[in-house]
């Protein structure tokens, strides 16, 4: 028995060698070779971390920097608790954490809320369109820019309503935010003159530094009361706006059948300047013995000229509103490329320009006219009467059309200045003359039509050569022939200083002095003959175009 049991003894501890051998074998590392199989990555210690930190599951911002979620992590631990096989770390190793930076997460960005228009002032929040109300429905009357402020007549569900000058503007409210702030445009101011023109294209309107507002659409009639540095000064909402008016067509600019002062006419040719500057030219061709401009306005691109003129005499004033109109109508159809009274317009003004000067007197038709530049000395020359209406001289008593210089030397008149028939103390001695003689020396005009008012006759005779009578005198019965004036024939006087004598003479073309009015002795033509004198001379401008395109 005690054999068996030592038998038994060895045969266990044989055993208990054999196997003791592949668990030593197998916790027994090479530290030679622990890079191979175990990269170097620190363990961070499950004592370094907190409860909190390692058990809350990482999240990623966006740009917005909204959290999306969960994420799986980037780091695998490098040991396991329940491994019991695992070696022990010694508990001394000293870990170097790496410093993380923090993320920077962008607030949310959120749009802001403009709240809605309410009452008061109304501010566009956006480019928003505006509109008229018509039988048919809204029509867009333009834009207005962002942050323009206006003052409401009315506001409905909808509209944020604007009447001023019989014209409702509707702007959708939804484009605006009520505000305390004053309107950014200028208080409106009335014109002298204003006339309704229409946009021929889409086109911005501006405050008075330039600053664009808004457009006008293309078809829309706005009132121009001004012209100030070139711009038009136009009412819209009420208020006072700037244009281009070369974006711009008149209507009917002129009103011919009432007095024409000098001041309106010069707002006139201002406005057809700036309005069409493609086929017309403002120029000043002198001044008046108190200053007043004398200006001339070309109408068409023809590289042949002519030239007409008015109120050479003061008390012909009426002249001056024939060429006016004449402007007026020429400039319309010339742009819409349309006829009048049968004359293709811009087919005759594109081969002949006419050259328009409507006053050449204006400190006395302002004498006539208003009486404002009155004064003794105007009273002893008018022998003592303050009624002007005889008035036909210039300021200072000489006859214009006595102050030419051919025939002036054997014309004999009264010896003193007069409101009538003083030649002058020399020929061309006046600053109107004189200016007419040299705007006649740089252009090389081919006719002068020069209008006075009365007895309705033409005068077309100085002296000229067979060959260049008869042309003269066909011009003369083409304007007969629409006028009815009678053609006056050859006096033989050679005594003169009539400014288209002086144009016969010196340019061999012809010069016809047009009477436009029945003879009602010395005073200003009745406005009562208007419709008649317009009727005859519509076309005169057209005709003498017509007749210098063949020489």
């Amino acid at each position: 028995m005690t054999l068996q049991k030592s038998s038994l003894t060895i045969f266990l501890a044989f055993l208990l060698v054999i196997f003791q051998l592949p668990i030593a074998s197998a916790n027994e590392v090479d530290s030679s070779n622990s890079s191979e199989h175990n990269p170097t990555t620190e363990v961070i210690p499950s004592d370094v971390l907190t409860n909190e930190e390692s058990t809350k599951e990482p999240t990623v911002p966006t740009s917005n920097g909204i959290n999306e979620g969960p994420v799986a992590s980037t780091e695998t631990s490098q040991t396991d608790p329940q491994n019991t096989n695992a070696e022990e770390k010694p508990s001394n190793i000293e870990v170097k954490l790496e410093p993380v930076e923090d993320e920077v997460i962008e607030p949310e960005q959120t749009e802001t809320t403009i709240p809605p228009y309410k009452n008061g002032n109304g501010k566009t929040t956006k480019f928003t369109e505006y509109y008229f109300s018509t039988p048919n429905g809204f029509v867009k009357a333009g834009t207005l820019e962002k942050g323009i402020i206006l003052t409401p007549t009315r506001i409905t569900t909808n509209y944020f309503i604007i009447v001023a000058n019989k014209k409702a503007y509707y702007i959708p409210k939804d484009s605006l935010t009520s505000t305390t702030e004053n309107s950014n445009f200028e208080k409106h101011l009335q014109g002298s003159f204003p006339r309704t023109i229409i946009a021929e294209r889409d086109t911005q309107f501006k405050d008075r530094k330039g600053n664009v507002l808004g457009t006008i659409a293309k078809g829309k009639s706005v009132q121009l009361h001004m012209v100030s540095g070139g711009r038009g000064v136009v009412e819209l909402f009420g208020k006072r706006v700037y244009v281009s008016l070369n974006h711009f067509a008149h209507t009917n600019q002129v009103i011919p059948n009432k007095n024409i002062s000098h001041k309106e006419m010069e707002y006139y040719l201002k406005v057809f300047s700036y309005m069409y500057p493609e086929f017309t030219e403002l120029v000043k061709i002198g001044a008046s013995v108190q200053g007043r401009p004398i200006y001339a306005l070309k109408v068409g691109k023809g590289s042949k000229e002519i030239l007409m003129d008015g109120s050479m005499h003061a008390r012909e004033h009426m002249t001056t509103n024939v060429l006016l109109e004449m402007i007026d109508e020429y400039t319309m159809n010339y742009l819409k490329g349309t006829t009048f009274s049968s004359y293709n317009v811009r087919s005759v003004l594109d081969k002949v320009s006419i050259w328009f000067v409507p006053m050449m007197n204006p400190d006395a038709v302002t004498l006539v006219q208003s009486r404002t530049n009155a004064t003794a000395t105007t009273k002893k020359l008018n022998n003592g009467s303050t009624n002007y209406n005889r008035w036909k001289a210039n300021i200072r008593g000489v006859d214009l059309n006595r102050n030419f210089s051919v025939g002036w030397q054997e014309l004999v008149t009264i010896n003193r200045p007069s409101y009538e028939f003083y030649k002058g103390p020399k020929a061309f001695s006046e600053p109107e003359a004189r200016a007419l003689r040299d705007f006649m020396a740089k252009h090389p005009f081919n006719s002068y039509i020069s209008y006075h008012s009365s007895g309705q006759v033409l005068y077309y005779f100085n002296f000229q050569n067979s060959t260049n009578l008869k042309r003269d005198r066909t011009l003369a019965k083409k304007i007969n022939s629409v006028t009815g004036y009678a053609i006056m024939p050859p006096t033989g006087r050679t005594a003169s200083g009539v400014s288209t004598d002086y144009f016969i003479s010196t340019y061999k073309k012809p010069g016809i002095t047009v009477e436009i009015s029945p003879a009602v002795g010395p005073t200003v033509v009745p406005l009562k003959y208007w419709d008649s004198i317009w009727k005859k001379n519509k076309t005169i401008g057209l005709i003498a175009a017509s007749e210098a395109a063949s020489r």
